[in-house]
């Protein structure tokens, strides 16, 4: 078993998956990797390695480790479909993966960031930004910010959002990958009409530190694909105008991958976000 394979594949997939905001693939980019970023990816990697060790047997510690970054992110593949695991073990490993939440990357001051972050790791980048004395700069912008946190103006440390988990029904909502939406606390898997029910509030993918909302120009996007592709062939490279708005669907649940690896298909929610945003295509 390697620790390094395991990481390695790991890093290459995020890369591999995870675009700027014009679309083009980070692995293209060739940007470093932020200090702390890499240290968090790290982290989280011999986390899942030395609590998950032996449990993929079937196939290698690359495929793994590339695997638990589709997996965690809801890229509509993972440990679920791998069809070189056991049944029981794709299951185990899945769940497992999800329970570590999404990691984002994107561009920021020429480097390639996550987020969230750790505390620890959170705290290195304070510290840093404060021997650098970047903090005036900082705290003459109108929202100070910094890898996706919003910071307090005084003291230029997180400002830490919280929900009320006593409150009865489901606060917040993570994409399978194949249309539909794991609830959370429930744990139920819905469909996009009933997660946002529960929710009562716009569709929110996982394309950037914030959150990236799903618009009318994204969904006109994709109906425009729909129309030229049809529903079960959209190409997963696209014109450089239209890249953006198909991340955002992709990471939202709307569209998923085809068996062949080069096509995308429009999933149920999908449809569903079509159906009522102006007239279907299909």
């Amino acid at each position: 078993m390697s620790l390094r394979d395991f990481t390695r594949a790991y890093v290459e997939a995020a890369l591999w998956s995870s675009t700027d905001d014009e679309g083009n693939p980070l692995d293209r980019r060739r940007a470093p990797i932020g200090e702390e970023t890499q240290r968090q990816m790290e982290l989280d990697a011999a986390s899942f390695y030395e609590r998950a060790e032996g449990a993929w047997q079937g196939i290698t510690d690359a495929r793994a480790g590339f695997l638990f970054w589709l997996n965690r992110n809801g890229h509509g593949s993972g440990f679920w479909d791998e069809d070189g695991l056991p049944a029981a073990a794709q299951r185990s490993l899945s769940d497992y993966a999800e329970s570590y939440g999404s990691f984002d990357l994107y561009i920021g001051d020429g480097q390639i960031h996550g987020s969230p972050l750790s505390n620890e790791a959170t705290s290195t980048v304070m510290a840093g930004l404060r021997g650098r004395g970047r903090g005036d700069k900082l705290r003459e912008e109108d929202r100070p910010s910094v890898l996706g946190y919003d910071l307090n103006r005084e003291t230029l440390t997180p400002i830490r959002q919280t929900i009320d988990t006593r409150a009865a029904g489901d606060y917040g909502a993570d994409p399978v990958g194949d249309g539909t939406f794991r609830m959370v606390p429930s744990g139920d898997v819905v469909d996009f009409a009933e997660r946002t029910r529960r929710l009562q509030r716009p569709m929110r993918g996982l394309g950037g530190p914030r959150g990236s909302q799903i618009t009318g120009t994204n969904l006109f996007a994709l109906r425009a694909l729909v129309e030229q592709y049809g529903p079960n062939s959209l190409p997963n490279r696209v014109e450089q105008v239209h890249a953006p708005h198909l991340q955002r669907c992709y990471k939202a649940g709307l569209i998923a991958p085809n068996g062949d690896g080069r096509t995308l298909h429009l999933t149920e929610a999908g449809r569903h976000a079509l159906e009522t945003n102006g007239r279907p295509t299909f």
